[in-house]
């Protein structure tokens, strides 16, 4: 099946200069471009769709609200619910993915426990903002879904040196629906539970804002440019790879509504769900959506029940790559019915329950080629030196990461707790080994999040743990502070090897059943006492007052050449 692109073109043209003139017929709900249908079954067809409450005899319709069956030469054909659910019926004929039950419980998803790396898409990402205004004025930025990574194609085609890496989501994630402020430059993160990190600390930092733009419904996109030396993957969570592919364009997205293909997303919210692509240009009330996205039922033997509300995509969706069933990139999420960043999108009223009192809430996305089009547009307008893609790949294995990046000498003590498997950094042509400033040295490979968590709860019930708990909740803010913009603070924690004894540590958290880990007796010949003390005598000296005054209360064992077992039993002789 094929479509010629002009006259879809056409088609939307004409059903723009229509949409005003339809909807005010009563009993019009909705009109959208999709493909025409017969007894459920897609044509093959473009039409211009006009969903009503219920079809009337046309005898018993007044003339002038008689929906025409062509609009100049582009087929017109009108729906109401039960045709809808008849072609859904159809289409759902074979097991597939299904939706998902909308609850209020807040966001758990398990990859946020603990901190990812390479970066790959379906995690959560959030600007480092405030709502600005209303009843969460003062609150963090809402969190939204990193959809997908996008490339620089200008310099060569060759996979590998598409280095500078880009992540997309929507603009309505970055600035909390307007809410928020952002702007080039902005910091942008992967929160991480196991840290209480909720956006941008040291290691959650993924990169910076870029560009993006949300002037209405009908685009919402945004950019973040991420940070030299972050390693990721043109991958996303419980979808895979994505393989090098033709742009999908309009014609792609029609042929895939004709065929009732199979789509599919990954959000932070609902996690996988899958559904068809019902329609595009969808108009509804005074707001417009590119794409609208039907969820698949739930398995036979999970039935729904009376009240419950199934959709493709929840709050904290939004951003969310959408994929046909060959990992081609489709689009990304960008709102649902009855919600989009807040505002009620039905303005013909509330979305009905069918006859057995369930509702079913169409997702709302974003076609790839609207979001390039217009990333071409302003990235020219702002004189951008960027021509982005999709990224892709081939193996599941590989990674790419950006060049440039801060990189400081692996000491010599630490030499023997690097691996090439999960080591960050590697050796200069010199070949001097260094590791990434700012962040994790290694990735977290064999980590597990019940294990984290059996480990942090063992070191906070020991005197040292309770003591430095109750420390890191005071001065959080002003030590993260300290790090990253005094220059003293940033050269004595660097330099200084504060940042590879606390590295070494991280490690032997990670690999707590290996034995022969130990923090070493020395960081660059100076002993560890030593190096943690001078560390400790900077942040006094250049902090506050309240400070210096509870660093100088702490009590720290010594754990120069101990292991976790061993470091665990000194920190219990502590008093807390």
């Amino acid at each position: 099946m094929s479509f010629d692109e002009q006259h879809l073109r056409r088609a939307i043209s004409v059903q723009n200069a229509n949409n005003a003139r339809l909807l005010a017929i009563p009993g019009v709900r909705q009109v959208e471009l999709g493909v025409k249908q017969t007894d459920g079954a897609p044509t093959g067809e473009a039409a211009i769709r006009v969903h009503v409450d219920r079809k009337r005899p046309a005898a018993s319709v007044p003339a002038a609200e008689l929906i025409p069956a062509a609009i100049d030469g582009i087929p017109v054909d009108v729906a109401d619910p039960a045709e809808e659910a008849r072609a859904v019926t159809i289409a759902q004929q074979v097991e597939q993915v299904p939706g998902a039950l909308i609850t209020d419980d807040k966001i758990a998803d398990p990859h946020r426990v603990v901190t990812q790396r390479p970066l790959v898409g379906g995690l959560q990402l959030t600007a480092n903002t405030a709502i600005l205004q209303g009843e969460h004025k003062g609150s963090p930025s809402a969190s939204g879904t990193l959809g997908l990574m996008l490339w620089d194609i200008t310099e060569t085609t060759d996979a590998q040196h598409h280095r500078r890496g880009f992540a997309l989501t929507c603009q309505h994630v970055m600035d909390a629906e307007g809410q928020g402020s952002v702007g080039p430059g902005t910091d942008a993160g992967v929160p991480d539970l196991s840290t209480k990190s909720t956006c941008c600390g040291t290691d959650n930092l993924v990169g910076k804002y870029l560009v993006g733009e949300h002037p209405s419904t009908a685009s919402d996109w945004a950019l973040v440019q991420l940070r030299p030396g972050m390693r990721w993957r043109p991958q996303i969570l419980e979808i895979g790879v994505i393989p090098p592919h033709t742009p999908v364009g309009l014609n792609d997205l029609m042929t895939l509504i004709t065929n009732s293909a199979q789509v599919f997303k990954r959000g932070i919210k609902t996690g996988r769900t899958g559904g068809t692509i019902r329609a595009l240009n969808v108009v509804n009330g005074s707001s417009r959506f590119p794409m609208r996205i039907r969820p698949n039922d739930p398995a036979p033997s999970d039935p729904l029940g009376r009240g419950d509300r199934w959709c493709f995509a929840d709050h904290g969706d939004s951003g969310a790559a959408i994929v046909d069933g060959t990992n081609r990139v489709v689009g990304i999420v960008s709102g649902r019915e009855g919600w989009l960043g807040e505002v009620n999108v039905n303005q013909h009223g509330s979305v009905p329950q069918d006859a057995n009192g369930i509702t079913r809430l169409d997702g709302f996305g974003v076609p790839i080629h609207v979001i390039l089009g217009r990333v071409t547009n302003l990235l020219t307008a702002g004189h951008l030196p960027f021509q982005l893609a999709v990224a892709t790949g081939i193996a599941a294995d590989e990674f790419i990461v950006p060049d440039g990046g801060a990189s400081i000498a692996v000491p010599s003590e630490l030499h023997r707790i690097v691996d090439t498997a999960a080591f960050l950094g590697g050796r200069d042509p010199d070949g001097v080994l260094r590791a990434p400033v700012g962040r994790a040295w290694f990735t977290e490979d064999d980590q597990r999040a019940e294990r984290l968590t059996t480990l942090r709860q063992a070191i906070a019930a020991t005197g040292t743990g309770r003591q430095l708990n109750t420390f890191w909740a005071k001065h959080q803010r002003e030590l993260l502070a300290l790090v990253d913009d005094d220059r003293r603070v940033t050269l004595a924690w660097h330099r200084g090897g504060a940042s590879a004894v606390f590295q070494a540590f991280i490690r032997l958290l990670s690999r707590p059943g290996n034995d022969l880990l130990a923090v070493p007796e020395t960081i660059n010949g100076t002993p560890v006492g030593a190096v943690v003390a001078g560390f400790a005598a900077t942040l006094a000296e250049r902090g506050s007052a309240g400070l210096a005054a509870d660093i100088a209360d702490l009590t720290l064992p010594d754990i120069a050449g101990r292991t976790l077992d061993e470091m665990l039993i000194a920190m219990e002789a502590v008093r807390g």
